[in-house]
């Protein structure tokens, strides 16, 4: 499977806390464990966790295959405290750690949380087209510091049984000012 860096990934994090395109690709060549494979909404996910060259850190790897292409979306720089604070070493609980620590505010359901997973997040309007003119509003994350973001939101509004939902794959976005400061 041919290894593809997003526009994204190339433009807001590579390069960020010493994460380069080799430094993912180790990580997924070399993962600290198996690769987690999961499937949310359709989408193909492979999580990777690898090792920091010369450090005690670890590098997290998210990112979708697209046909016979592994696309990197986002990779982070993780700390051996956020590590500790993990219940495990699998990818995506290091990952919702890691959120919690960098993750902002996404105001798609009242509650506002820093990550969606394989949900369906009810939206508060009668009718899916009240709903599309607003997507830009529901996932604009709260930013009140107005600090350098990356977001990945992969979802799509559907109406089911009367009510409008956001189908989330997955959605999250990071304090990119914020992870750079952090040691």
């Amino acid at each position: 499977m041919a290894i593809i860096f997003s526009p994204r990934f190339e433009k807001e994090l590579e390069g960020k806390r010493g994460v380069t395109k080799d430094v993912v690709r180790t990580a997924i060549a070399y993962p600290v464990k198996p690769a987690q494979k999961l499937s949310a909404r359709g989408l193909r996910l492979e999580l990777y966790l690898g090792r920091m060259k010369d450090s005690n850190d670890y590098v997290i790897v998210w990112s979708h295959v697209d046909g016979h292409n592994l696309v990197i979306d986002s990779a982070f720089r993780v700390s051996q405290e956020l590590v500790n604070r993990s219940p495990s070493m699998e990818p995506l609980a290091l990952f919702r750690v890691f959120i919690d620590r960098f993750g902002l505010p996404i105001p798609l359901a009242p509650d506002k949380e820093k990550f969606y997973f394989d949900q369906l997040v009810p939206v508060n309007s009668l009718k899916l087209s009240d709903v599309i003119p607003r997507l830009a509003e529901l996932t604009r994350p709260v930013n009140p510091n107005r600090h350098r973001a990356h977001s990945n939101l992969v979802f799509k509004p559907i109406e089911q049984g009367g009510t409008v939902y956001l189908e989330c794959a997955n959605a999250f976005c990071i304090d990119i000012d914020e992870y750079e400061q952090s040691n």
